[in-house]
């Protein structure tokens, strides 16, 4: 379905140094602080008497591809919005916010396609970021490591080790291919939970989606694909039925739903203006070539805001 879109996913496990670090309850907003952005744009910033918008790099651009909305006419004129981040962040869950000296927190980065050259950016972003610290209440930090990772394989290898400016070479990438070897072996499908573990905000007719209509999360995840393949890949267009998927995905039964619509911004007091759907929800009816698409979405995340953490949902197979 999918065999050539590729990606590439890597642990980043920091440790405290100094007094400890105070991290936000919810650590993407690392990712707001000034400081960030502002390494990050002399990272990734080629033209900087241009606007991003108006930059003819702007889609090859990591700091545009994290807080711009790039937008394309060719996708546009498909009754599309901006193009979809070609990488993403999965934060830690844990509730603890204060790290002592020495202790560990570990990040993860996916990155997409043609993105997974962004990678030397970010870490070098995050590392002088780290070692300034911030203007919110941190102390410094440095990259312990960083480990490239195939979960679908087992395999992994160590690219940066103790802020070592030197990048290992790796071949440890994850394929479309692998991902499908993956779901081969965990058809057929009996049921299905999806359990969203970080605000997920899909937009749907112009509203925001209050409860997890699986033929929507589908076609969500069609149109991201389509997009990073397109785009970040080869300019090739993704050899799919779309809407035989989506026919798939409306037969598709809610057995139990236990998700809920958050509000951040009222539960955060304006501190984080972002919500969506958390929690779980049991599926029945599922057809095997849907397995696939929901495992690629894993790393790919859903909806609005998937930059800063968003959007992050896990898949159980019964």
């Amino acid at each position: 379905m999918f065999k050539e879109f590729r990606l590439a996913s890597y642990r980043i496990i920091l440790s405290a140094e100094g007094k400890g670090i105070n991290l936000p309850q919810h650590k993407g907003s690392l990712f707001l602080d000034k400081k960030f952005q502002e390494i990050l744009l002399g990272y990734s910033c080629k033209i900087s008497s241009k606007k991003c918008s108006e930059c003819f790099l702007n889609m090859r651009c990591p700091y545009a591809a994290f807080y711009e909305k790039i937008v394309s006419n060719l996708w546009s004129s498909r009754g599309f919005g901006p193009l979809p981040a070609p990488f993403s962040w999965q934060l830690p869950l844990e509730k603890k916010t204060e790290y002592m000296t020495g202790e560990d927190v570990t990040f993860k980065l996916n990155l997409f396609g043609d993105a997974i050259n962004y990678l030397e950016i970010f870490i070098r972003t995050l590392q002088d970021f780290a070692a300034e610290g911030s203007r919110a209440k941190l102390s410094k930090f440095l990259i312990k490591e960083v480990i490239a990772e195939n979960p679908m394989s087992g395999d992994n290898q160590v690219i940066i080790k103790d802020m070592d400016n030197k990048y290992a070479k790796t071949d440890v990438f994850i394929s479309g291919e692998d991902i499908e070897k993956w779901a081969k072996q965990k058809t057929p499908v009996k049921s299905l939970s999806l359990l969203f573990l970080t605000p997920t905000l899909l937009r749907e007719e112009g509203a925001f989606l209050r409860e997890p209509l699986f033929d929507v999360i589908i076609k969500k995840l069609l149109m991201k694909i389509s997009a990073l393949f397109y785009f970040y890949h080869q300019r090739k267009e993704m050899e799919f039925s779309y809407q035989e998927l989506i026919d798939k995905a409306k037969e598709v039964q809610k057995v139990k739903d236990l998700s809920r619509f958050v509000s951040w911004e009222k539960e955060k007091k304006g501190q984080f203006p972002w919500g969506g759907l958390l929690g779980k929800v049991d599926y029945t009816g599922i057809q095997d070539d849907l397995i696939p698409l929901l495992k690629l979405g894993e790393f790919l995340h859903l909806g609005e805001n998937v930059p800063f953490g968003f959007g992050r949902y896990r898949m159980d197979i019964q």
